[in-house]
């Protein structure tokens, strides 16, 4: 992932926050697939039909009673889903 695209505007209401460098954002991504080994949430890619990276669906705390879900687009990619969603 590139964790530059990972800006303050598009996790204003999401976890975790923006990443201020690769070590950082390697952490977080570490603690998430330690987290998906022990079934305590999943992790989903979004790619285009290319298989171009556009983000990801989180899925957390899926064994407790309120799980919280996820979702981060790469901002250059919202207005064109929305785009294509108004063509359908």
């Amino acid at each position: 992932m590139n964790f530059q695209k990972f800006t303050d505007e598009i996790v204003k209401h999401q976890y975790p926050d923006s990443f201020s460098d690769i070590k950082k954002a390697n952490e977080v991504m570490s603690q998430f697939t330690e987290d998906m080994e022990h079934g305590k949430m999943l992790e989903l890619v979004i790619l285009t039909p290319e298989g171009e990276f556009i983000g990801s669906m989180e899925a957390f705390d899926i064994t407790g009673k309120t799980p919280e879900l996820g979702l981060w687009i790469k901002s250059a990619d919202v207005k064109r889903l929305l785009r294509t969603r108004e063509k359908l």
